[in-house]
C-alpha cells in the first residue's frame, strides 16, 4: 500500500506544471521517434535490398536533394510558429494564435512556391551538369515533394505549438504503415517496365509520392478536428507584431540555409566525386546511424517548455536533458561500433558489406549531434538566433574547406577512401560545433546579448 501511495503522489506531482508538460511531451516525442525510426529502418532495408547499391545510391541522392529544397521552403517559419503560437496559447489568447498561424502560413506558401520553381528550373543542371547522374526526370517529379512535405511540416508545427504531440505520433503511424504497405509493391511493379536508370528513378520517386500525399490529406483532417484555435476568427496582426516575427525569422533563415549546406555538403561532394554505389554505401551507413541521432528530435518536445522558462529553472532543465542524452547516445555509439557487421548483414545483406567501416566511423557523430540538438533549441527558444547563425557561418566555411580537401585528396587513392574522407570531415565538424555551443552556453546572459 505504501508503494502504491508513493506512486500515486509521484504521478500527481509529475502531471502538474511545466514538469508534467515536459514529461508528457517527451513521452509522445519518444513514441514519435520510435515509430519514425523503426518504420524508416524497415522501409529502408526493404528498398535497399530491392534496388541494390547502385540504384539505392541514386535514390538517396534524389532524396537528399529533395530535403534540401524542403528546408529552404521553411526558413524558420515552423520554429517561429511554435514560439509565437505557444506563447499566445499560454496567455489564453486563441485569436492571436490563429492570427500568427495565418500570417506565417502566407510566408510559408510563398517560400514553398519559390523552392518548387527553383527545383524545376535547375533540375537539369543539378542532374546532368553537376552530379552527372541519370536523375533529371526524378528531380522533376520530386518537386511535388517540396509542396507536400512543406505543408506536412507546417501542420506538424501547429500541433507542436499546441502541445498536441499525440496528433504528430498518430500522423507518423499512418505514414509509416501506408508507406510500408504501398511503396515497395509499387516500386517492384513499376521498375519491371523501366527501360533505363533514368526511367527507373522517375518511377521510384513517383511511387514514393503516394504515401506522402495520403498522409497530408489525413493530417489536414486531424488538424481541423483537434486544433481548436484554428476555428477562431483571426485578428489582424499589428505592424509591430509582424516586425517581431521578421526579426525572429531573419537570422533563423540564415541559420537554416547554412545548416542545410552544412548537412548536405557530404552528399553534394559524394555526388560529384564518386559513383552511385558508394553513395549507396554511405546512405546505408547513415540510415542505421539515424535512429540514434534522432535523439536530437527529443529536444523538440522541450522547445515549448524552454520558451516559457527563465533563470535557474531553465538551466536545470537544460542540464538534466544533456545528461540523459549524453548517456544514451554514448551507449548507442559503442553498440554500433561493436555490432556493425551484424547490423549491416542482417538489414542490408552481403552486397552492402562495404558500408560496415563507414558505419563505425559515422557512429562517432551520434554523441555530438544528439547534444547539439538540445543546445540549439535552448538558444533559439530564448531568441538567440543571431548567435546560432554566426556559429553556422564559421562551421559551414570550415566544413567546405575540410570536406573538399579530404575528398579531393583521398578519392585519388580510391572511391571508398574518398567516401571515408567525407565522413571524417563530418565527424570533425560535429565535435567543433558541440565545443562552440558548450562554450557559449556557459557565458552569462549579458555575454550572449553582446554577441
Amino acid at each position: 500500500m505504501e508503494i502504491i501511495d508513493k506512486f500515486k503522489k509521484f504521478k500527481e506531482s509529475s502531471s502538474k506544471g511545466y514538469s508534467g508538460l515536459a514529461i508528457k511531451n517527451s513521452v509522445h516525442q519518444v513514441s514519435i521517434i520510435l515509430i519514425t525510426k523503426i518504420g524508416s529502418l524497415i522501409f529502408t532495408a526493404i528498398i535497399a535490398r530491392i534496388l541494390m547499391p547502385e540504384l539505392f545510391g541514386l535514390y538517396s541522392l534524389v532524396f537528399f536533394t529533395i530535403f534540401t529544397f524542403v528546408s529552404f521552403s521553411d526558413m524558420g517559419v515552423g520554429t517561429a510558429l511554435t514560439r509565437f503560437v505557444s506563447k499566445a496559447l499560454v496567455k489564453g489568447d486563441t485569436k492571436k494564435a490563429k492570427s500568427y498561424t495565418a500570417y506565417l502560413f502566407k510566408i510559408k506558401a510563398l517560400l514553398t512556391l519559390i523552392s518548387f520553381l527553383v527545383l524545376i528550373i535547375f533540375a537539369k543542371f543539378i542532374a546532368q551538369t553537376y552530379y552527372q547522374k541519370p536523375i533529371f526526370l526524378a528531380l522533376l517529379v520530386s518537386a511535388l515533394f517540396v509542396i507536400i512535405l512543406s505543408m506536412i511540416g507546417f501542420i506538424e508545427s501547429i500541433f507542436r505549438s499546441s502541445n498536441k504531440f499525440q496528433g504528430v505520433s498518430l500522423k507518423e503511424s499512418f505514414f509509416q504503415i501506408t508507406r510500408l504497405l504501398i511503396t515497395p509493391v509499387l516500386i517492384i511493379f513499376l521498375i519491371k517496365y523501366s527501360l533505363s536508370q533514368e526511367i527507373s528513378m522517375m518511377m521510384i520517386i513517383a511511387a514514393m509520392l503516394v504515401p506522402y500525399a495520403l498522409t497530408l490529406i489525413f493530417f489536414l483532417f486531424q488538424a481541423k478536428k483537434k486544433i481548436i484555435f484554428l476555428k477562431e476568427r483571426a485578428d489582424t496582426l499589428s505592424n509591430n507584431e509582424k516586425k517581431n516575427i521578421k526579426i525572429f525569422i531573419f537570422p533563423l533563415s540564415i541559420s537554416i540555409i547554412l545548416y542545410t549546406i552544412l548537412d548536405q555538403i557530404d552528399i553534394v561532394l559524394l555526388g560529384k566525386f564518386v559513383t552511385s554505389e558508394f553513395i549507396g554505401y554511405y546512405s546505408a551507413a547513415f540510415f542505421l546511424i539515424s535512429p540514434a541521432t534522432a535523439l536530437t528530435t527529443l529536444s523538440l518536445a522541450l522547445f515549448p517548455i524552454f520558451s516559457r522558462l527563465e533563470g535557474e529553472q531553465l538551466k536545470r532543465g537544460l542540464n538534466k536533458s544533456l545528461k540523459i542524452i549524453f548517456f544514451i547516445s554514448f551507449l548507442f555509439t559503442v553498440l554500433i561500433i561493436v555490432f556493425a557487421p551484424l547490423m549491416v548483414g542482417i538489414i542490408y545483406g552481403n552486397e552492402y558489406s562495404s558500408a560496415i567501416n563507414l558505419l563505425r566511423l559515422g557512429s562517432l557523430v551520434i554523441v555530438p549531434s544528439s547534444m547539439i540538438g538540445i543546445y540549439l533549441n535552448f538558444f533559439i527558444s530564448k531568441g538567440k538566433t543571431k548567435l546560432t547563425a554566426k556559429i553556422l557561418v564559421f562551421l559551414t566555411i570550415v566544413k567546405l574547406i575540410v570536406g573538399y580537401f579530404l575528398v579531393f585528396t583521398l578519392v585519388k587513392v580510391s572511391l571508398f577512401v574518398g567516401t571515408v574522407g567525407v565522413i571524417s570531415a563530418r565527424v570533425i565538424v560535429e565535435y567543433i560545433y558541440l565545443g562552440i555551443l558548450i562554450f557559449f552556453s556557459r557565458k552569462s546572459d549579458s555575454s550572449l546579448n553582446k554577441f
